[in-house]
């Protein structure tokens, strides 16, 4: 498991969320997914997160990103 994790939040035409999991090796490569993810259209918000702890159960949010209505 690498340590930090990015979820990306989807909305479709019927407002139904999903969520897509990436995972990074540094905070830098995380904020690039972000950055990248930020231009798809559907996309409506977007948390960079650390795992905590020994047993990754816990994540610590770095950065969250949501797209203005």
């Amino acid at each position: 498991m690498r340590p930090f994790v990015v979820d990306i939040f989807r909305t479709d035409s019927k407002n139904n969320v999903s969520k897509r999991r990436l995972q990074a090796d540094n905070l830098e490569i995380a904020k690039h997914l972000m950055e990248v993810y930020k231009e798809t259209g559907d996309v409506t918000r977007i948390v960079v997160s650390e795992r905590v702890g020994t047993r990754y159960t816990r994540l610590e949010k770095k950065c969250v990103w949501t797209r203005g209505i």
